[in-house]
């Protein structure tokens, strides 16, 4: 009987170890237990992949369905892998549907999605480096036009230095006011009186605090 029951006994324990050992961690041969990622609240137009959310539109490791990745060079358009187009010669691939000259192309300046700075002025991709014509003597009013030694380049211009038309440093003198490349003073100036580009006319007018007037002959 004793040895009956320990039997049942060592029964039972097996039992037991067999219901416990696959959600514990093993020692070489039992291996852990398979959890199930914990779902996560995407925003309209994603989808959750095991806790990812992804685009399944547009994702090239997750295109079309989760875990479906493209091979390379391929991209994901509305869920299908695509190799997209080919670019004629000179021109780069910078999305599936899109060509760029690298050189020129203000969007892909020198590298695809290289956008040059929008600040006042403009930049301009010259040579795939983005520049300021108003400012560059190397690159002057247009890409590759370059001022002579001595010059500057102001407002897209090849000047000399002590020109000052009011886009080179230094600026126009406090009281005064660049008009058409020039600094005046709008309260004398009869070209520009009161505002740029408005000129007192005749031959007894003048620019008097910035308004024209007639002089006693």
């Amino acid at each position: 009987m004793h040895g009956r029951a320990a039997a049942l006994f060592l029964i039972g324990l097996l039992l037991v170890a067999g219901c416990v050992l696959p959600f514990s961690k093993g020692s070489g041969t039992g291996g852990e237990s398979q959890v199930t990622p914990t779902p996560v609240a995407c925003a309209a137009g994603t989808s959750d992949c095991q806790g990812i959310c992804v685009d399944l539109d547009m994702d090239e490791e997750h295109c079309g369905q989760c875990w479906h990745a493209c091979l390379p060079g391929q991209y994901c358009i509305w869920g299908n892998c695509t190799v997209g187009i080919t670019c004629p010669e000179g021109q780069t691939r910078c999305g599936p549907y899109t060509c760029s000259d690298l050189q020129t192309d203000y969007f892909n300046c020198g590298a695809c999605d290289a956008k040059c700075p929008s600040e006042t002025p403009m930049q301009t991709c010259c040579n795939g480096t983005c520049r300021n014509l108003n400012k560059d003597t190397a690159h002057c009013g247009d890409c590759g036009l370059t001022c002579s030694p001595g010059l500057v380049c102001c407002d897209g211009n090849c000047v000399e230095p002590a020109a000052n038309p009011c886009q080179c440093d230094p600026a126009c003198p406090i009281g005064e006011t660049c008009c058409n490349r020039r600094c005046v003073d709008l309260l004398r100036d009869r070209a520009n009186c009161g505002k740029c580009g408005n000129a007192c006319t005749g031959l007894y007018y003048l620019c008097m605090g910035g308004m024209c007037g007639h002089t006693i002959p």
